[in-house]
């Protein structure tokens, strides 16, 4: 069976073969304290709950993708590109879910149940762009105890 600790692990494992994202994190969103990270890009994965229906187990998480622009510069411009980078990364993301298994290769089968992309901007004191990707990942389950 897939578990929730089965599916950050791979997440992690994407986050550090892809050459946009420099850190990872999951939790709440409270747990994403933007003062430890280091590095920008980050990735951080909220696991919001599961649903069960018949034979089957449905994974809802939040993964988000941010950075933040340089102080000095256009921060429109900046954002822009944290935008369209960060929706790239939820792409590829969707698409080794879809049809690759490079990283989310799992012993058992699953599928991608629905997926939504929400672009981010904070215009406050960290100005983080990037983007939501919210989405549904769908194992079987047993009812085994």
């Amino acid at each position: 069976m897939i578990t929730f600790d089965n599916i950050i692990t791979k997440f992690q494992e994407f986050a550090e073969d892809n050459f946009f994202i420099k850190s990872f994190s999951y939790g709440s969103p409270s747990d994403s304290d933007l003062d430890k990270f280091e590095e920008y890009p980050i990735m951080h994965v909220v696991y919001t709950g599961a649903s069960y229906s018949g034979g089957t187990k449905t994974y809802s998480l939040e993964v988000y993708i941010m950075s933040i622009p340089p102080a000095e510069g256009d921060k429109t411009l900046y954002q822009k590109a944290d935008i369209t980078n960060a929706e790239r990364v939820a792409e590829d993301i969707l698409a080794d879910l879809e049809r690759g298994g490079n990283i989310f290769a799992f012993d058992y089968l699953f599928q991608l149940g629905s997926a939504s992309v929400t672009p981010l901007e904070e215009k406050k004191s960290n100005t983080l762009a990037g983007c939501l990707l919210d989405l549904s990942i769908i194992v079987p389950y047993t009812h085994d105890s």
